[in-house]
């Protein structure tokens, strides 16, 4: 059973933006943005093929996967590019605020 294509970039989106979160949370220094790039197209690809690891491969597969793990992927840089400037924003204000 697989994903359809609306369904994969709303699950791309999500897992990425959740994943680029928590990894600013841990990390705060310029890997955040690397792993914005890279984490969504490696979600992508393993969400495309591990259906397809347990079926059989056909060349359709193949195919197909340039334009799903491309488009669920840049679904996943553009919501962890939104976390990301998210949480520089918020970061920025707090800065700025007087402490008490």
């Amino acid at each position: 059973m697989s994903l359809t294509f609306d369904s994969g970039v709303v699950l791309i989106a999500v897992c990425s933006a959740l994943v680029i979160g928590l990894w600013r949370f841990i990390f705060r220094n310029w890997t955040s943005w690397l792993a914005a790039l890279v984490v969504p197209f490696f979600l992508a690809s393993c969400l495309y093929w591990i259906p397809v690891w347990h079926s059989t491969h056909s060349a359709e597969d193949s195919n197909w996967a340039g334009l799903f793990v491309g488009v669920w992927g840049l679904a996943g840089v553009a919501a962890s590019a939104i976390v990301l400037v998210f949480i520089f924003i918020i970061g920025k204000i707090c800065a700025k605020r007087p402490h008490a």
